[in-house]
């Protein structure tokens, strides 16, 4: 059963079920010729018919050319950013990104006056990048293991064994098998081992 949209197919003429997000069927589109969206390079069986754009263009783009305030170029304007064709956005949120970046601070790390990365951390890029990269060591006694799990610090063996008791316990509820004998047979064994509250190891 074929699921979708109930269309009248733009071409065919004949009521169609469609999942796409323009009114033509499955049959049909194969036959349109790909042409250009107006607001990117790419190239797309069919447009909206009421828009020059591509899907993705369409959500950001506005469908009526207005003249840029700076630069007086006619291009569609952004929606979240009317008044500017698409160059001068760009150069806009580049000179935004600019001034954040060249803003001073005081290091929450090392202390020294540095410039910013763009957040609203108050950390350098070096002391960043180190503390991104760095991997602490697992806090179990005569363990020179690298953490994994970093909030508890536990290298991957030992963050393993916290793990162990807790699968090995779910895993034996919800042992199932197609021969009744063989989970009785499981059952005497975790039984005779002591398994039955196998949280109680850790």
């Amino acid at each position: 059963m074929q699921r979708g949209r109930s269309i009248i197919c733009e071409e065919c003429k004949l009521p169609r079920k469609s999942r796409r997000w323009f009114d033509v069927c499955d049959l049909c589109v194969r036959k349109l010729p790909k042409v250009q969206c107006g607001g990117c390079p790419t190239k797309v069986r069919r447009l909206q018919p009421d828009s020059p754009f591509c899907l993705p263009c369409s959500k950001r783009l506005s469908k009526v050319k207005s003249a840029c305030e700076k630069c007086g170029l006619a291009d569609y304007p952004r929606i979240s950013y009317p008044g500017h064709c698409g160059k001068c956005y760009l150069n806009a949120i580049h000179r935004k990104n600019l001034k954040l970046r060249l803003r001073k601070f005081v290091c929450s790390a090392c202390g020294l006056t540095k410039t910013s990365l763009p957040n609203a951390e108050m950390i350098c890029k070096t002391c960043y990048e180190k503390r991104r990269r760095s991997k602490g060591k697992c806090t179990v006694t005569g363990c020179r293991g690298s953490a994994l799990h970093k909030k508890l610090q536990l290298c991957i063996y030992h963050n393993q064994n916290r793990c162990a008791p807790m699968l090995l316990n779910k895993y034996i509820k919800s042992y199932d098998s197609p021969f009744p004998q063989n989970v009785r047979y499981f059952l005497a064994l975790t039984a005779k081992l002591g398994l039955a509250n196998c949280n109680a190891w850790g």
